[in-house]
């Protein structure tokens, strides 16, 4: 497992994070979920999840829109001010958004795939119209 230096320690990151941060950006076109800007970073909204009784690092196992999102380095700040972030105080893993921040988070994830989704259906449905049009008038 890679490690990486924090300003609380050394933060554990799967093998395969490489490819959890891509899949993540690319999902949003490489847009910040917060401003739409260019997105540079992937934010983890927490580090452990509750399972049962016990809490479990999710390392590996990240869903983009549940568990991260891609953000621009201004609102990556942002998301870890004392007003969005909780802080544990001996243990890093257990570092996570508050609920409200996180469920924003995911909705405004939620928007931009959406708002994406929308626009490739529009432009598809004027390639259409187009094309038609052309038919009509050949």
């Amino acid at each position: 497992m890679k490690t990486r230096k924090t300003v609380r320690g050394d933060r554990h990151y799967a093998p395969n994070w490489k490819q959890v941060c891509y899949r993540a950006r690319r999902s949003t076109l490489h847009l910040c979920v917060c401003c739409l800007r260019r997105a540079e970073v992937v934010h983890h909204f927490y580090y452990s999840k509750r399972r049962g009784l016990f809490l479990k690092p999710i390392y590996g196992f990240e869903v983009p829109g549940w568990d991260i999102a891609p953000v621009c380095c201004h609102c990556h700040q942002l998301l870890h001010r004392k007003q969005c972030w909780i802080k544990h105080p001996k243990n890093p893993d257990l570092d996570r958004n508050l609920p409200a921040v996180i469920w924003h988070l995911r909705f405004n994830y939620l928007l931009v795939r959406v708002w994406w989704l929308w626009l490739g259906l529009a432009l598809l449905a004027i390639a259409a119209l187009v094309y038609f049009l052309h038919l009509l008038g050949a």
